[in-house]
């Protein structure tokens, strides 16, 4: 755990700086000097890394152990895990791709519902930022990536709950099927865990926005800590149903991904994981 980590490394630095010290009075000690590059490359590995945009993206989508059975089909646009019988959940990846530009959207998160022939989104905008403040500046094309989501997402209507559904009186947070992702730049290397950050509404980042005094526009940690989600909690919730967007149809969403370029104009949403049982 973090713990562990933490005194692995102030260990390592302890005994980096007496290997120092002692090769500072005789630097004829080679074994020294060996043992001092070995602690110095074994410390490298253990301390947090930056992580580009596209790093984290492929991480997150690809190689995070989310501790749920994997379907044995393979397809380069979506990791596909079984939630129960006849229930999945796929993440798509779409950044740098044609869909991205359309969309606004890095990660697309679907569950579908095999026996009623249903699905659920949930589009992330990725940027890496301080774990602060999240600046204009540093996200040129944010905005536009925003009214993206903000069009194909939110005014498309899949944030508004099913009419006459019988589970509209039931808890669970509001059908929010976009967001903003302020990823944090360092990263643990070897970490198996989904990467660092919060999830912003898209609805609640483009009231978060704030005047830096020098020209741009900023959205701070500070203002939006109250509307955002941690990373395990956002995944933890998205897959219990208690946030992401209303039940679609099939036919929806695939006009939807048609639109958009995420399937291809002949392709149609196969289910894999119904053949798998837990």
């Amino acid at each position: 755990g973090a713990r562990s980590r933490s005194c692995v490394v102030h260990n390592s630095l302890k005994t980096i700086v007496e290997l120092e010290i002692l090769i500072k009075v005789d630097r004829t000690k080679k074994a020294l000097a060996a043992k001092l590059s070995q602690l110095q490359a074994a410390r490298l590995h253990f301390l947090p890394q930056k992580f580009t945009e596209t790093q984290v993206l492929i991480r997150d989508a690809k190689q995070v152990e989310r501790h749920l059975p994997t379907s044995p089909s393979t397809n380069v646009k979506y990791t596909e895990y079984i939630l129960s019988e006849g229930r999945g959940l796929r993440v798509y990846l779409l950044h740098p791709d044609a869909p991205e530009h359309s969309t606004g959207a890095d990660l697309i998160y679907e569950t579908y519902w095999d026996g009623r022939k249903l699905a659920r989104l949930c589009a992330i905008q990725y940027k890496i930022w301080n774990g602060k403040v999240l600046y204009s500046s540093q996200a040129a094309n944010l905005r536009d990536q925003m009214q993206k989501l903000s069009n194909v997402f939110c005014n498309a209507g899949l944030c508004q709950p099913a009419q006459r559904s019988s589970k509209e009186i039931n808890y669970r947070l509001p059908f929010c099927a976009a967001f903003i992702r302020p990823t944090d730049k360092l990263q643990q290397p070897d970490s198996k865990l989904i990467s660092s950050g919060l999830h912003l509404p898209v609805c609640v980042a483009n009231r978060s926005w704030q005047p830096t005094g020098h020209g741009g526009e900023k959205i701070e940690k500070s203002k939006m800590r109250c509307e955002s989600l941690s990373h395990e909690v956002f995944e933890k919730l998205y897959n219990t149903n208690m946030l992401g967007s209303r039940w679609l149809s099939y036919a929806e969403i695939e006009d939807l991904y048609s639109e958009h370029e995420i399937l291809n104009a002949d392709e149609r949403i196969v289910i894999h994981a119904q053949e798998y049982t837990l």
